[in-house]
């Protein structure tokens, strides 16, 4: 009798059948974290068209939040489709405020970006701080919108390098901080030198939008002038 042999298919058939089971709970551990990711995609509101380029309007939520904000987010997406930098304090933070404005933002299709000095993963749209900017060595949040802050040519070439779509030049109209204003002819320069988007940040209105079109500018941004 051949005991040996049928034995030994017995054995063979139980590796492969626990080899296929391993498969399987392989492909659906990754299935579920996929499923998972999605659903953060979802609920961040990304499903929209991510594109910053028909965008003339960025704002910016203050530091503080208070009690007349909600109602002026609303406003602020009435009309053509903008673009929020959600930027506040650590004690402002809350995930009911995040979700209460992606459900505004869909009134138009607007845009929520999550500021870098803030809670955020790479399946968001990112603004990045200048120090954020000059750390970061390569774009972490491919296929969704990456932004930045710049005040001068060596963090518009950094922005260039990362392949930023967009960049916020300041201060523009005011001085701010340690630094001063740059005028509308060294924003038109700075801004020519960025290969993406460029809008104009510090003491700029929407009576500017003229002006920074005609300086290189894509439109243009501010906190105090929408909110």
């Amino acid at each position: 009798m051949e005991i040996y042999p049928k034995s030994t298919k017995k054995i063979k058939g139980r590796k492969n059948l626990k080899k296929e089971k391993l498969i399987w709970n392989y492909l659906w551990v990754n299935l579920k974290i996929l499923l998972q990711l999605l659903g953060r995609i979802l609920q961040k509101n990304i499903y929209q068209l991510i594109v910053i380029t028909e965008v003339k309007f960025i704002g910016i939520t203050p530091y503080n939040l208070n009690e007349s904000l909600l109602p002026k987010i609303e406003r602020f997406f009435e009309g053509s489709k903008k673009a929020l930098i959600i930027r506040i304090s650590e004690s402002s933070y809350s995930e009911s405020f995040i979700k209460t404005v992606m459900h505004l933002s869909k009134k138009n299709q607007s845009i929520i970006i999550f500021n870098s000095s803030n809670p955020v993963d790479n399946f968001s749209n990112i603004h990045l701080t200048s120090k954020d900017l000059m750390r970061l060595e390569k774009k972490k949040n491919n296929g969704f919108i990456l932004g930045a802050s710049c005040h001068n040519q060596e963090e518009i070439n950094k922005a260039n390098e990362l392949k930023c779509d967009y960049v916020l030049i300041s201060p523009v109209l005011i001085d701010k901080n340690k630094n001063k204003k740059i005028g509308w002819k060294k924003f038109k320069e700075l801004a020519k030198s960025f290969e993406g988007k460029s809008f104009p940040l510090g003491g700029v209105k929407e009576k500017d939008l003229e002006k920074s079109l005609a300086h290189n500018g894509a439109g243009i941004s501010g906190i105090s002038c929408f909110f």
